[in-house]
């Protein structure tokens, strides 16, 4: 028996994900006959993750908590969903920690051929410059040679590269918080702790699927080189004209951007929290203080000490790393207006060439218009002339 699976989402909290995959492994373990693949939405929801589990069960006796409503509950599916495709990456996930990972399938669940499509994506998610790609070089070559405008093309490069070394100084920034939260002894028995430990969990998780965006964007920048490049071999150089229409990158974009806000809320709740436990942390101190003070005659203090080593050691790296998806959510942005830049400009050189065709009379015009201006020149010869024009003896 098959049964289509999903977990996860857009809208899914991070530690509901994480009961789902727990359900769906602990599943795996019990029952090491089955087999399970995973594969992203290609449209849609880009977050949403879906599993083909080959078992001997059918669905009522299927012993996995399904369309339950619960939190470990996944959704099945009565057909395979549409717009999805193969992922080795998420596979291995799946299986991750599994005593059975040895059974995990090298290629295509072991039961299908990995398309060349999947295959592209996971070259491209290996986080391999996009500039190095021969079907990118290859582009740029065809543009150049026939005196196309690649300036469109090399910026979309430049944000996705800027997107990428933003979520890497974001991880860096994850771990200076693992690390100073490590270090801080005021706040092991406390529960803002605990909050801390969820928030950067949250991150950690919105960094993994921004990735995974991320990684799709360069495939699809790929994908949209490599047909322009065969269209152009197939059908010349008017192709160059609308290069545009060959990058469908927004769905994908608008997904890294919806993640990005994501992250820039949670680290404003992170730097809340840390704000208001700091101040609560020194007002308790202050009034323990006090009171000793009030004890041996002397005026207690008034003034507010401002947040000290907690505050500041772990809200400097939760702004940064606010300011790394604000850098993100800059970028998505650069590059929409980089892709209606391309289609802005192909556009207005579509409607100048309209305009030049339009401006320009064609060749039968051209004679019809010669022949009256002949025969009007005949018309207003003195009478004479005309006779001999028309070979008369007169």
């Amino acid at each position: 028996m098959v049964h289509w699976l999903e977990y996860d989402g857009i809208r899914m909290m991070p530690d509901r994900a994480e009961k789902q995959l727990e359900e769906l492994q602990r599943y795996l373990k019990e029952n090491p006959t089955a087999k399970a693949e995973g594969y992203w939405k290609t449209t849609g929801d880009m977050f949403a993750k879906f599993v083909r589990l080959e078992c001997n069960q059918s669905y009522n006796d299927l012993d996995l908590d399904c369309n339950s409503g619960f939190d470990k509950s996944l959704k099945r599916h009565v057909r395979k969903p549409s717009n999805i495709e193969y992922s080795q990456k998420l596979t291995q996930a799946i299986y991750a920690g599994l005593e059975l990972s040895n059974e995990l399938p090298h290629e295509k669940g072991g039961m299908q051929d990995m398309n060349e499509s999947t295959s592209m994506m996971q070259d491209t998610a290996n986080s391999a410059p996009l500039a190095e790609n021969q079907y990118v070089q290859e582009l740029f070559s065809i543009l150049n040679d026939n005196g196309k405008d690649s300036t469109g093309l090399s910026a979309l490069l430049g944000h996705v590269s800027e997107m990428e070394n933003f979520v890497k100084r974001a991880e860096d920034k994850i771990a200076d918080m693992k690390s100073q939260l490590a270090e801080m002894k005021e706040i092991q028995n406390h529960p803002v702790k605990t909050a801390l430990q969820n928030a950067i969990k949250a991150l950690e998780t919105k960094v993994a699927e921004v990735k995974v965006a991320i990684a799709e964007l360069k495939h699809n920048i790929v994908e949209g080189c490599k047909n322009a490049v065969h269209a152009f071999k197939e059908k010349g150089a008017a192709v160059l004209n609308n290069i545009a229409k060959f990058f469908r990158v927004k769905g994908a974009l608008n997904a890294i951007d919806k993640s990005a806000e994501q992250c820039v809320k949670q680290c404003n709740k992170t730097i809340t929290e840390i704000n208001g436990f700091a101040a609560n942390y020194h007002t308790a101190g202050r009034a323990i203080k006090n009171m000793a003070r009030i004890m041996i005659g002397k005026e207690p203090i008034d003034t507010v000490k401002e947040n000290g080593k907690l505050a500041k050691a772990f809200s400097a790296p939760a702004k940064a790393e606010k300011a790394c998806w604000l850098g993100i959510r800059k970028q998505v942005d650069k590059m929409i207006a980089a892709l209606d830049g391309m289609e802005e400009r192909q556009a207005a050189k579509k409607a100048e060439r309209k305009s030049e065709r339009a401006d320009k009379p064609d060749m039968l015009a051209k004679i019809t218009k010669n022949k009256e201006r002949v025969e009007q020149q005949k018309r207003e010869m003195p009478t004479p002339e005309r006779a001999k024009v028309a070979g008369l003896d007169v």
